[in-house]
């Protein structure tokens, strides 16, 4: 495995509920600047995705459906020191990285040495975890694999906050193929504007995307 990618999953919500020491478990949204009724989701956390929001949903109809929604402000400069310090930490595991997204980097690892990729992911994982932030780590052996993996945890280890710290190691990478075409739009590096499109076209899945005939 040559590469790592390392997510961190609505990283300027996740800091604001890392420093006011909130329950990751509680459904959270950050909202757009302006008047609260008329502002609209821009980033959630996993609790509330599990109530059916989405970003970009008014904040009137999300607290509809979770009435317990934690509604938040940005905090433009403790975003910018909450990557600062992911960057501090990236640094520690290698030199060369590159920062792919606003919440994502990509690590070369090819001049590093370690015994087993699973004792590399609990050892970034437990590091990681002076961030105080919820984040995936996934390793593949090409740049888009691990990228793209990073993007959900059920294709990549991850640390997450509950009642206490967890850190979750995968023996191996999953397969990709089973994402959802819309978490691709979590990502700048890979964006498909015609994701709902091709959903309306009975594509779901990024199997479905691979799986289109190519042109010429």
């Amino acid at each position: 495995m040559s590469y790592a990618a390392l997510h961190l999953p609505a990283l300027p919500l996740t800091c604001l509920l890392a420093r006011e020491q909130a329950d990751f478990a509680r459904p959270a949204a950050l909202l757009s600047s302006g008047k609260r009724e008329k502002s609209a989701i821009l980033y959630l956390n996993e609790a509330a995705l599990r109530y059916d929001l989405q970003v970009e949903m008014s904040t009137t109809r999300a607290l509809a459906r979770c009435s317990d929604l934690g509604l938040y402000d940005a905090d433009e400069k403790l975003e910018a020191s909450a990557k600062i310090e992911a960057l501090g930490l990236i640094d520690s595991f290698t030199p060369d990285y590159e920062v792919t997204g606003p919440d994502i980097f990509l690590l070369d690892l090819s001049t590093i040495l370690f015994a087993s990729p699973e004792e590399w992911l609990h050892q970034a994982l437990e590091e990681a975890r002076r961030l105080g932030l919820p984040l995936n780590l996934a390793l593949a052996e090409t740049p888009d694999l691990a990228h793209i993996a990073a993007l959900s945890s059920a294709t990549a280890s991850s640390l997450r906050y509950r009642t206490k710290s967890e850190i979750r190691v995968l023996n191996e990478l999953p397969s990709v193929h089973g994402l959802p075409l819309s978490m691709l739009n979590r990502s700048s590096a890979f964006p498909l504007p015609e994701a709902k499109v091709l959903e309306l076209w009975g594509l779901k899945r990024l199997a479905d995307l691979v799986a289109l005939p190519r042109q010429g």
